[in-house]
């Protein structure tokens, strides 16, 4: 993924606010984590603790919208996009399937961590008692003293077993494409921020982040 780094300092008349998180995570440097909710005291950590589920098929899989309405939605924004109604589309579309038993949340954070160490990985609580989880390499903001730093990706391909990977970086780097819809996302980043603050600086080049 093509990366870049903005940072902006904050303003110290700004409204402030403290959140002290339900949860923590505590990780050591071998690897072992613990997870202890708020005014709970963290348990010893250890590396045996990590949880572990085999892989589960779907089946009865169905897809939303359908594989035939999806292919039209495409070309629906190819269109736009050659006509130039719109900048950029992220497609996206949900896949449901039932499991031969139920899906453990800390299991998949687990497989997530080991498979994506240089991703955030979440684990949210929803409202009807299940969980929220995924990666993401992108990260919203960091703050470092009085500065925050912004990470948009945009721009993506995917390295074959056998390939070179310096190719591929500079074939991303080279790529029209890929460096538009990347200028797309990093110029919203900044231009939303400048709204806030009056230092906003972003590198000139885009960055690769390999996955």
């Amino acid at each position: 993924d093509i990366r870049a780094f903005g940072a902006l300092p904050f303003d110290r008349k700004a409204p402030s606010a403290l959140i002290v998180p339900a949860i923590s995570v505590t990780v050591t440097a071998e690897g072992a984590r613990a997870v202890a909710a708020l005014g709970e005291d963290l348990p010893e950590l250890s590396t045996e603790s990590i949880v572990t589920q085999e892989l589960l098929t779907a089946h009865d899989v169905t897809y939303e919208p359908s594989p035939s309405t999806y292919s039209h939605l495409v070309a629906q924004a190819v269109e736009l996009l050659r006509h130039r109604q719109l900048d950029k589309v992220v497609l996206a579309r949900s896949i449901r399937g039932d499991l031969s038993e139920p899906v453990d949340p800390a299991a998949v954070v687990t497989r997530l961590l080991q498979r994506e160490p240089r991703c955030t990985i979440y684990s949210f609580p929803t409202s009807d008692g299940r969980r929220f989880v995924g990666a993401t390499p992108e990260l919203l903001v960091a703050r470092a003293g009085r500065t925050a730093s912004a990470h948009p990706l945009a721009g993506t391909v995917a390295l074959s077993p056998d390939a070179d990977e310096m190719d591929y970086q500079d074939w991303l780097l080279g790529s029209l494409k890929n460096r538009h819809e990347h200028a797309v996302v990093a110029r919203e980043v900044a231009d939303k921020l400048g709204t806030a603050y009056d230092d906003v600086r972003a590198d000139s080049e885009p960055h690769i982040l390999r996955l």
